[in-house]
């Protein structure tokens, strides 16, 4: 199993990913059809799901999902 990077690692509000931007925020993991339900036009699929522990889900069809902070601020 892969190791967990969040170990020791503060959450910071809105959730936290390795692979989220400065700009972006992490909405969650999804896999392919929630995320073209997603109503943002800036969202992104990521590579590597973790839970809320920061192990890596194992299940291969979830994914992280990142919007541009300025779009998700906006529109909630």
């Amino acid at each position: 199993m892969a190791e967990n990077i969040f170990r020791g690692v503060p959450k910071k509000d809105g959730g936290d990913h390795p692979e989220c931007a400065p700009d972006e925020i992490f909405i969650g993991n999804h896999h392919q059809a929630g995320f073209r339900e997603l109503p943002w036009k800036t969202k992104r699929a990521g590579n590597v799901a973790y839970d809320d522990r920061g192990n890596p889900v194992d299940d291969a069809q979830f994914f992280p999902v990142f919007v541009k902070r300025a779009e998700y601020q906006q529109k909630s």
